[in-house]
C-alpha cells in the first residue's frame, strides 16, 4: 500500500500487463473492447505482424516479454485493419506515396509563404512565446508581455481567454 506522498518500491507489473495496456485495455478504455483489441470470432482483423529477425528483437526468450519491452514501430512488417492488409513488408500498401509527398510539400510551403521569415533550411526558429502570438490572445486581444507562462497558462486554464480546457495539466515548458 502507498502512503500519500510515497512511491512504490516495486511495481508488480509484468510484460503480458504490459501487452494488454496496449490491446484489450486500450480497446475497453476507448469503448471498443466489442469490436476490436484482442483475437476474437465476431471481431475486427485488426493486426500488426512484428519482425523478430532484427536486432532490437534479439534473442527472443519470451515473446510477449519482447514485443512489450524491445519492439518498436522499425518492426512493423504487416498490418491489417478490419482484415485489409494496409502495410506489407513494412511497406504501406495501397497509397500513391508520391501523391502524399506531394501534397505534404505544398502544405508546408503555404506555411512557410505565409509566416514572416519563415524559409526552408532550419535557419527560421518560431518566437520564444510558447504560442506564437506576441502579445496578443488567441483571440487577437492585447495581452501583458510581462504576464509570465505560468500565469497566461492560470488564465487560459481557468477559462478566461474563452476556451473550455478541462484537464490540461499544467503550463508547457518555454524555452527562453
Amino acid at each position: 500500500m502507498i502512503s500519500a506522498g510515497g512511491a512504490p518500491k516495486r511495481l508488480e507489473l509484468t510484460a503480458r500487463d504490459v501487452l494488454e495496456f496496449a490491446t484489450i485495455q486500450g480497446a475497453r478504455t476507448l469503448g471498443l473492447a466489442d469490436r476490436t483489441g484482442s483475437l476474437t470470432p465476431g471481431k475486427a482483423a485488426d493486426l500488426l505482424l512484428l519482425r523478430t529477425d532484427q536486432l532490437n528483437m534479439l534473442p527472443v526468450n519470451n515473446p510477449v516479454a519482447s514485443v512489450a519491452l524491445a519492439a518498436n514501430t522499425s518492426n512493423i512488417d504487416i498490418v491489417m485493419v478490419g482484415g485489409a492488409v494496409r502495410k506489407r513488408c513494412g511497406q504501406l500498401t495501397g497509397v500513391d506515396l508520391a501523391q502524399v509527398r506531394k501534397l505534404a510539400e505544398a502544405s508546408r510551403d503555404r506555411l512557410i509563404a505565409a509566416t514572416a521569415g519563415a524559409a526552408l533550411g532550419g535557419a527560421w526558429q518560431p518566437s520564444a512565446d510558447w504560442r506564437g502570438r506576441g502579445d496578443r490572445d488567441r483571440r487577437g486581444r492585447h495581452r501583458d508581455p510581462e504576464q509570465g507562462a505560468d500565469d497566461e497558462w492560470k488564465a487560459f486554464h481557468d477559462n478566461k481567454f474563452g476556451m473550455d480546457a478541462p484537464g490540461l495539466g499544467g503550463p508547457p515548458e518555454v524555452n527562453s
